[in-house]
Order: C-alpha cells, then structure tokens, then sequence
C-alpha cells in the first residue's frame, strides 16, 4: 500500500509499559524495496575517502550551498557542485565513494514513468532541467548515496526510487522521507561524516547518527528524526 512508504517502522515505540524504547534503539533497521532486491549486483562498500555533494534548489528556497558545504566543514576531501555545475553532465563524470544529493525529486504516483528529479541544465545559474528518473541508472556506481529530498510536499520513500540506486550498484542509500529543518540535517551530518573519518561504514555512521539524535533533547523527537531512512542490503 501506498501509505507503508511514510511509515517509519524504526520509530515505532514499546510504550511505557513495555520498558519502552524506539525500534531504532535496539535494532538496526534498513529498507528493501523488495525481497528481489537482494539478487541485485552489488558494489562493495570499504572505507569512505571521497564525497562528492551535488546541490540544486530546484525552485524551492532551500540554501543548498550551506547544506553541503557544511559537509567540508567535517569531512575535508569533498567535491562540491552548485549553480550550473550541478548538472547530470557532472554527475556522469564523477567517482567517488559517497554521493550527497541535495536536490528536488518529483514522484508521480499516478504516471510513475512521468517523476523526474532537478537540476541544473548546465548552461546557466538559474535554468533547471527535468531528468527523468531513469537517468540515475545513467551514473556511474557509487558505494553509497545520500540523498536530501527538497520536495516540501514529499511524505514518504516511493520504492521505486532507492531501488534505481540499489540497481546501479549502489549498497547503502540514506534517504529522507520528508524534508527535515536545517539544523537537523547539519546535527545528522555532522555525526554522520566525523564518523566516516574513523574508518566506519555508512551503515555504522548513520546508525550512530541516528542514536546520537535520539539521545539528544533538541532532536529527540521522532519527527525530527526518523525521516532518516537507511536503504541498503
């Protein structure tokens, strides 16, 4: 059903009768679009060196430039892309082990094969192009994603989407179901890239990230975040 898409199932809750304590906090939950999803070809993630962070606004107000280059501020070795350089062009040509997309997705649940996501035409600062959702399968593979949504209607992951990325190769996709608050997403990625830093995983990096948010009073709702969703095999 539809609906299953925005359910968050690691923020489901014990209640206070029953010890208490969040899915989250005693497991480690990812997401399969589906159980075929395992036979997909997989590249194998080791240790985080190299990001490279696309942003484009797509329309919205969103400040993608502070959202990514707050990432350099953790996380020197860093390729950032704005403006028309944020481009299906760019994405193309490069490789890297960790791909952060801060960018608008449109999902069309009633034509699927009409959804399409932002960017930049490449041309110009302030001209978009509408890239069908196809084209991710055009990239080269990436260990792992992160993608930013800035769709301000976005409720919920349609499968669909991280199953393109799991399809290309990818292993690990973090994907946001609804767009968090900007001081949300910089506590989330702070944790998130020191930890890469150590040697972790991505796996091990966003659940840390993740039990660190919980633990923290101004983000220990599940509203802030839960939209966090690990994607992966």
């Amino acid at each position: 059903p539809r609906e299953v898409a925005a359910l968050p199932l690691h923020a489901l809750s014990r209640g206070i009768q029953q010890g208490g304590g969040f899915v989250a906090e005693k497991h480690a939950v990812s997401y399969l679009p589906s159980a075929s999803s395992l036979l997909l070809p997989r590249i194998r993630i080791g240790q985080v060196k190299e990001v490279v962070g696309v942003g484009c606004p797509g329309g919205t107000s969103w400040d993608v430039e502070y959202e990514l280059r707050d990432i350099r501020a953790f996380f020197k070795d860093v390729r950032l892309y704005f403006d028309q350089q944020a481009s299906l062009a760019t994405l193309q040509k490069e490789n890297e082990d960790l791909l952060h997309l801060a960018i608008r997705f449109q999902f069309n649940d009633q034509r699927p094969g009409n959804s399409f996501f932002i960017l930049s035409d490449g041309e110009s600062a302030g001209t978009m192009k509408h890239i069908p959702l196809g084209q991710l399968l055009s990239l080269p593979p990436v260990p792992a994603v992160v993608v930013s949504d800035l769709e301000e209607h976005r409720t919920g992951i349609r499968p669909s989407e991280p199953y393109l990325f799991l399809a290309n190769g990818t292993q690990e996709i973090v994907f946001t179901s609804t767009v968090p608050s900007r001081k949300a997403k910089k506590f989330f990625g702070e944790i998130f890239y020191t930890t890469l830093l150590t040697g972790a995983d991505v796996r091990a990096a966003y659940r840390k990230a993740q039990l660190e948010m919980i633990r923290t009073a101004d983000y220990a709702s599940p509203f802030t975040w839960a939209p966090f969703f690990l994607w992966g095999r």
